[in-house]
């Protein structure tokens, strides 16, 4: 089973989140999988380290519920439609969206 997103803390026993994050990047089933890191260490975001790690964002615990939730909405639309788009022949990836259009149009 694949997911459809990850969330890491920065702190596990053992390893550290940002260690994770890289080694599923580096896996080819897992690298389009969307990450978000949280801390509760505010400068942890900004530092070098996370900067350079293959995070799709980094959350600063304590987060605004709403805020994280549209992130994951938006990050799993991002991933969902890369997912689609990936289904279709070369050259016919735009047709997808123009369908949707389309349809939406059709219902009004």
């Amino acid at each position: 089973m694949r997911p459809d997103l990850i969330i890491l803390d920065v702190l596990l026993p053992g390893i550290k989140g940002t260690e994770v994050a890289t080694l599923l990047k580096k896996d080819p089933q897992a690298k389009n999988i969307p990450i978000i890191l949280i801390t509760a260490q505010a400068q942890k975001c900004q530092e070098q380290n996370i900067k350079e790690t293959p995070v799709d964002f980094c959350a600063i615990k304590p987060f605004d519920f709403y805020e994280l939730n549209n992130k994951v909405d938006g990050l799993l639309n991002i991933s969902h439609n890369k997912v689609e788009n990936s289904s279709l022949p070369a050259g016919r990836q735009g047709d997808k969206n123009a369908d949707k259009e389309k349809n939406i149009n059709n219902r009004r």
